[in-house]
């Protein structure tokens, strides 16, 4: 079973999952959503998609990254992993439809390209967010959701960012 750490409250979970990333290249991003009309309503532009509650990140070793909204108690956080794809797959906590977004931009850029750097984000704007470098760009999955013409802190949503948010 996979053990979601989570990213504010378990620093060492993503000190682990920095030291699985770092170097290794994503070949593959699906998103899972709860919400049927999906991505109907939803942000996907090459700043900003809304994946609604998780992402899985295909590496090119064979191991998957989880990144999802959790619920523990009743504190809503992120969540972040490293494990084999079967493992989220099996996990009851994540157990929605799945869509390969792989081929929607900005990902094809990204492909192939190896992980410089995974840091953690905390701040007023962003109550938690994981943060991935790639050389000279970076993506940002974050509590958050797109309203208006800027990202608001959503205890129960993703964003993904490409860029700063």
């Amino acid at each position: 079973m996979v053990h979601l750490g989570r990213i504010g409250v378990n620093r060492q979970a993503l000190l682990e999952v920095a030291r699985r990333v770092v170097g290794r290249a994503i070949s593959q991003v699906w998103y899972l959503h709860s919400d049927p009309n999906w991505p109907n309503g939803y942000r996907m532009d090459v700043d900003l998609h809304e994946p609604d509650f998780a992402v899985l990140l295909r590496l090119d070793d064979g191991f998957t990254v989880g990144i999802a909204w959790e619920l523990i108690g009743e504190i809503e956080t992120i969540a972040c992993a490293v494990g084999q794809f079967t493992d989220f797959a099996s996990d009851p906590r994540l157990k929605a439809p799945m869509s390969d977004v792989s081929s929607v931009a900005p990902y094809p850029s990204l492909l192939g390209r190896p992980v410089t750097a995974v840091e953690m984000l905390v701040s007023e704007e962003i109550p938690f967010g994981v943060r991935f470098a790639f050389d000279s760009q970076c993506v940002t999955f974050a509590l958050g959701e797109w309203v208006g013409d800027q990202v608001t802190p959503s205890a129960d949503s993703l964003v993904v960012s490409f860029g700063d948010i």
